[in-house]
């Protein structure tokens, strides 16, 4: 309420508030324990609150170096109304000029490596609000920019194998839910849209195996084919033909190599553990059995609804 107005709560004062709140923030997140993500307590309205209150005085108002430290406990907070401001406050350090002697004082390459290890953990929660994936996109965007810019092949070999993991466990585990997968694809999009085709060559493989997968797949839902189709085809438009023939090319040979390689362990497994070979036969048995049948009774339903 005040921080618009300078006769209220003049800019030295304001920025002890700012000071006395980051440092609240530091001392509390270290003292806060274990909860679940939906339960909300007295605690958690605070940390909040003070999150948002940092963010609408950023960038006005130069926040102490105190934060940058509890950032990473709070990126990882229990709490996902708490992990989605701390994930915008992140974006706005980002979005700052890194020429400035704030961000190059606070923001260290170890620092950094945290806050990426953090935005990438939160990519396994199951709990994302909307905005909050929103924030994430730009976030994991800025930082596999950052690395494929400055030439950090292992810190975006990182990126690139985690990001696309929590996009195929979604697909396989949890298919009718596309948040992370949402995330996944936009990130392909504005990764591939800020660089140039020699730096993201190397990687046009593994990110069409993840788009083909999803456009391949009859269960998925309309929703992410769209946004699929969308991305395959911008990347047609704005990289070379050969280049990405190329790509389709190398991400069908890795996905035959990787059916063959799990066919090969399939059989050493049914030579050296039978019993666990004959356990996981019958549950696939049944599977297959269950899915017969709600085919048969989707079958039959629509079948008496057309008399």
């Amino acid at each position: 309420m005040f921080l618009g107005d300078k006769k209220l709560l003049p800019p030295k004062q304001l920025q002890k508030v700012i000071n006395t709140v980051c440092e609240l923030l530091r001392q509390k997140t270290k003292e806060s324990d274990e909860q679940e993500e939906t339960k909300t307590t007295t605690h958690d309205q605070l940390t909040y609150q003070a999150l948002l209150l940092l963010l609408k005085a950023n960038p006005s108002h130069p926040l102490p170096g105190c934060i940058f430290d509890s950032l990473d406990e709070l990126l990882l907070y229990p709490h996902q109304w708490v992990r989605q401001a701390a994930a915008q406050l992140l974006g706005h350090f980002l979005a700052l000029d890194t020429t400035t002697v704030t961000v190059k004082s606070s923001l260290s390459q170890a620092r950094m490596e945290g806050y990426l290890e953090s935005s990438l953990t939160q990519l396994q929660s199951s709990n994302i609000l909307p905005g909050h994936a929103s924030q994430l996109t730009k976030n994991l965007v800025w930082f596999t920019f950052t690395s494929l810019e400055t030439g950090d092949s292992i810190s975006c070999d990182r990126i690139v194998s985690r990001v696309l993991k929590h996009a195929a466990v979604e697909s396989s585990q949890d298919n009718k839910c596309t948040v992370k997968r949402d995330i996944v694809f936009k990130w392909i999009g504005a990764t591939c849209a800020k660089v140039d085709e020699s730096v993201i060559k190397p990687y046009l493989p593994q990110l069409l195996v993840t788009l083909q997968r999803e456009l391949k797949n009859d269960e998925v839902p309309e929703s992410i084919k769209v946004l699929a189709t969308e991305v395959v085809n911008f990347l047609r438009d704005k990289y070379d033909k050969n280049v990405i023939a190329d790509a389709l090319v190398a991400a069908e040979k890795s996905v035959a190599e990787k059916k063959r390689k799990r066919k090969r362990e399939a059989a050493l497994l049914a030579i050296s553990d039978v019993t666990r070979t004959a356990k996981r036969k019958v549950k696939v048995n049944l599977a297959k059995r269950e899915k017969r049948k709600a085919k048969y009774l989707k079958l039959k339903s629509k079948q008496y609804a057309s008399y």
